[in-house]
């Protein structure tokens, strides 16, 4: 049954001006905190052919829902993010400017050598200063400027995401969701703030001048990274994402069907319990995202997590569809060796040292509401959903307690937590009862301390 003129006049008006992502998990990536699995109506769950059998009994009679597949290849970029005071940032600077003069601060842990280089610049900057005893905050530029580096980053991930779904019985469903990406950060340029102070601010005539700062730090950036072990060469992998298994359930119940003074229409409540793991080899996870700079874990960063989202849709059968969804997710603990954590407070970017850890990373919470409409022109139908998500702060601690005095986990705790705010817009267009096109845009509009990606994406779907 063809969709009123208020609602293809509501949904387009609304369609060109918004956009959202899917319900289910969200993720622990600041790059991807609400990944994407297919074009179609989050809430669809396999339940086109019950909904219709009131709005449109013919659709409804050739409708199969017992098992969906949907084939969604993708892109997502991102050039800048928000820090944690939701100031504008560069990828790179998310959790602060790069500083290269705090890295000669803070004591030197059991076992570890200041680097060749950075003694160098010591014995030339701070003269007569023992090895690991500096930590003088007034020679730190509060404004991050003076030895301190920007870190432009361009962030690009591009690959196909799967998503099967089958009805089981009583309204109950399974869905698996998984993707194969390529993923990609690239240095556009390690710019010198330094160079845009004042060369005489904010410490002559000391021996930390601009032009002494330059020339044993700034310009030695390969070296020291060399020496302390941080690779800050371009990133780019690719790898299976982590796989979401889920088990849904909705049921519709019929409203005001034989009132003539009262709108006619479906409640739909509906939950998703589902837990995700995150493939790959941990040997090999250890040693790629604590030595490289740019690394971006594809998925929780083997972090396995579960969540629960439940949610309620009003269905009016002669206009539009309205819900609304709230969800957790939860993730376990997991350690980890070799770790980058700072040995001094004013460290910010680039930590010289590393650590073995054991990380317990805080709960994700989300909200999301949503408008559509189905077959709203001949076979088009359309969503748009706004969705805002927190990520809480990790808790993070040191697996050898000798570590307590030389390591400070908690400097990277504050900077874990993340918020992202997303609006999305869908267009599928069904080319046989069973089969469809999708077209679909997510677009962030508010951001803390994470990316500012937007997606496209482009599915094939199809129901048996």
């Amino acid at each position: 049954m063809a969709r009123t003129i208020f609602a293809r006049i509501c949904i387009l008006g609304c369609l060109i001006v918004m956009q959202s992502p899917l319900l289910g998990l969200s993720s622990l990536a600041k790059n991807d905190p609400y990944p994407v699995f297919s074009t179609l109506d989050p809430h669809t769950f396999l339940y086109i052919h019950e909904k219709t059998k009131v709005a449109d009994p013919d659709f409804s009679a050739r409708k199969r829902d017992t098992v969906g597949i949907a084939l969604s290849p993708f892109g997502q970029n991102a050039d800048r993010g928000r820090d944690i005071n939701g100031e504008r940032a560069e990828l790179g600077n998310l959790g602060g400017n790069w500083g290269i003069i705090p890295l000669l601060y803070g004591p030197i842990p059991p076992g570890k050598t200041l680097a060749p280089t950075l003694q160098t610049a010591l014995s030339n900057l701070f003269p007569g200063v023992v090895p690991g005893s500096l930590n003088d905050g007034t020679k730190i530029d509060p404004d991050q400027q003076f030895g301190y580096f920007s870190v432009p980053l361009k962030y690009r991930k591009r690959g196909v995401r799967f998503q099967l779904e089958a009805d089981i019985y009583a309204g109950f469903g399974l869905s698996l969701k998984t993707g194969l990406v390529s993923m990609s950060q690239t240095n556009t340029g390690f710019i010198d703030l330094t160079s845009c102070t004042d060369p005489t601010r904010p410490f002559d005539p000391s021996p930390l001048t601009g032009d002494n700062v330059r020339k044993y730090l700034m310009s030695e950036l390969k070296p020291i990274a060399h020496e302390i072990g941080l690779n800050i060469c371009n990133y780019c992998e690719t790898s299976v994402e982590e796989v979401r298994l889920q088990l849904f359930w909705r049921r519709g119940f019929e409203i005001n069907r034989d009132e003539q003074d009262w709108p006619h229409f479906l409640i739909i409540p509906f939950f998703q319990i589902g837990g995700t793991v995150s493939p790959g080899d941990e040997n090999r996870l250890d040693e790629v995202s604590h030595d490289r700079a740019f690394f971006l874990p594809f998925g929780n960063n083997d972090h396995s997590g579960v969540g629960f989202t439940g949610g309620l849709n009003i269905d009016f059968v002669e206009s539009i569809e309205v819900g609304a969804e709230v969800g957790m997710t939860y993730f376990f603990e997991r350690n980890f060796e070799k770790v980058r954590v700072p040995t001094s407070c004013f460290q910010t970017g680039i930590f010289p040292y590393t650590t073995d850890v054991s990380i317990h990373p805080g709960y994700n919470w989300h909200f999301g509401g949503k408008i559509s409409a189905f077959h709203f022109l001949d076979r088009l139908s359309g969503y748009f959903q706004y969705i805002q998500m927190e990520h809480k702060p990790d808790d993070i601690t040191l697996r050898n307690c000798e570590d307590a005095d030389f390591f400070l986990p908690g400097q990277l705790e504050k900077l874990s937590g993340f918020k992202a705010k997303f609006i999305d817009v869908a267009l599928n267009y069904d080319i046989s009862p069973n089969i469809g096109l999708g077209l679909f845009w997510q677009a962030p509009i508010s951001q803390r301390n994470s990316y500012r990606s937007s997606t496209i994406m482009a599915s094939f779907y199809a129901t048996f």
